[in-house]
């Protein structure tokens, strides 16, 4: 560890919950930390992989969930860790973005497979098959907007399940955020 109390002092990704005062905070190749309120301690915390003991915990991303959080994983999907525990709710693959929506569905761009989403109810459905999102925005409407590994910036009508090119390239995109004028 290291003097300020951390696993590592190689951060990877770093997420703050200021609802619950709780900092995620996840180590290249080497699990995570969680911080609860001003004063106390960080929790070690690895998410054991009941199928492999030997898998290495490679946090990617984090997104908040209802009274949780959710963690993507290199090669090992997404987990929701909340005060069930930790557990698996989308498969195998590297979940390199996430993003909460504003109904409290999990939007994940997972490596080479495409773009999940994981309503509150639990029903999934993928998007844009295939592909490598790097990036989710959502607009007033609740239309999810996708940065694509070669393939530019897609929008997505949850309702119909449409999915369009806006036509912007993503040589130039490295992040979205969506704001109305």
């Amino acid at each position: 560890g290291t003097s300020d109390g951390l696993q590592s002092d190689r951060v990877e990704v770093v997420s703050y919950d200021a609802a619950s005062q709780t900092m995620w905070i996840a180590y290249t190749k080497g699990g995570l930390s969680v911080f609860r309120g001003s004063r106390e301690m960080p929790l070690m915390h690895d998410i054991a992989d009941r199928t492999d003991r030997n898998a290495m915990t490679d946090v990617l991303a984090f997104a908040p969930a209802k009274n949780g959080m959710w963690i993507g994983l290199e090669d090992r999907g997404v987990w929701l860790h909340d005060s069930q525990g930790d557990r698996n709710v989308i498969g195998n693959g590297s979940a390199v973005f996430m993003y909460s929506s504003r109904n409290g569905d999990l939007w994940a761009g997972i490596y080479q497979r495409g773009l999940v989403n994981r309503r509150v109810d639990g029903q999934e459905r993928l998007y844009l098959e295939g592909t490598s999102p790097f990036a989710i925005a959502e607009n007033e409407r609740g239309d999810i907007f996708a940065a694509l590994l070669g393939k530019g910036v897609w929008q997505i009508e949850p309702g119909s399940g449409m999915a369009s090119d806006t036509h912007i390239p993503n040589d130039y995109v490295f992040d979205l955020e969506y704001h109305e004028h």
